[in-house]
């Protein structure tokens, strides 16, 4: 196959179907008339992810298996790193969701019991539960 590409090159060449078969590409770099760089690169299809490999998961959009570390999902192209940030965004706010509702819970408590405990206790009481209540909402801020 060969194919020329004059110009600025961004993104690589247009077309997922060209690595789904075995060929080699000659790349050459020319500058002011003179060639700098003349390399040939052989491109090859995507090897399949063995079964049992710990590195293979699937992609979530076609469910295809494919390689943990790609980018893109071999079959279809999603990316799987920006699936996989927001998966991890989601887990971040729920977790620091679980802490707001805790740090909430025991400031209240404190606040209800504080009448209750013994003097020397009282202040330290409505301290824990005052620092909880303002921990709870500057969490809340991001």
């Amino acid at each position: 196959m060969k194919q020329e590409i004059n110009g600025d090159v961004e993104g690589g060449i247009a077309g997922r179907d060209i690595v789904r078969q075995e060929h080699s590409v000659d790349v050459r770099i020319k500058v002011g008339g003179d060639w700098i760089s003349v390399k040939t690169v052989n491109v090859s299809p995507h090897k399949p992810v063995p079964e049992g490999n710990p590195n293979r998961r699937e992609c979530p959009q076609c469910a295809e298996v494919t390689w943990l570390a790609t980018e893109e999902c071999i079959a279809c192209g999603y990316n799987l790193f920006a699936h996989d940030a927001k998966a991890r965004r989601k887990r971040i706010d729920r977790r620091k969701m679980k802490f707001i509702v805790g740090l909430g819970a025991v400031a209240v408590v404190g606040g209800l019991i504080g009448s209750f405990v013994p003097d020397g206790l009282r202040l330290w009481v409505y301290g824990f539960s005052l620092l909880s209540a303002v921990m709870a909402m500057e969490l809340t801020k991001d």
